[in-house]
């Protein structure tokens, strides 16, 4: 959608296979806005992190199979869990990923982690239930 309200429509939709971005069906989830950019980041189902602009295209940022996704205000960071309860933080215009935790759902495996982050970026903040339901931080200063 405008700012001014006017062309809502999807704003990734690609129902022709010639025009996916893959050779799999498509099934993209769980988007993050990014903020200082008006681009999303979406998780295709066993692809990887995506990052689609305003204008409808696309481009796989991090293959890998996720789950969930967020991203810095920014765009540069792109955090993201797996099913195997495992936080990852991929660099959004190289590819470059790299484990944060694991074992985020040891204890009760239904716990789905939900990442964000804080406004400055410094913290990826998520839902664990690696010990008891809880909300836990990792400060992305001391890593980066």
């Amino acid at each position: 959608m405008n700012r001014d309200g006017t062309g809502n429509g999807p704003l990734y939709f690609a129902t022709d296979p010639a025009k996916w971005i893959t050779p799999l069906k498509e099934w993209v989830a769980h988007e993050s806005f990014i903020q200082d950019t008006g681009d999303m980041a979406m998780v295709m189902e066993k692809i990887g992190l995506m990052v689609v602009k305003p204008d409808g295209s696309a481009l796989i940022a991090s293959e890998d199979s996720f789950w969930h996704c967020a991203t810095t205000r920014d765009g540069k960071w792109i955090g993201a869990d797996d099913r195997q309860g495992r936080i990852w933080l991929a660099k959004a215009r190289t590819g470059d990923v790299r484990l944060l935790a694991s074992g985020v759902m040891d204890k009760i495996p239904s716990v789905h982690p939900h990442l964000s982050f804080d406004h400055s970026g410094r913290w990826l903040v998520f839902y664990t239930g690696r010990s008891h339901e809880s909300v836990a931080l990792i400060d992305l200063q001391q890593i980066r």
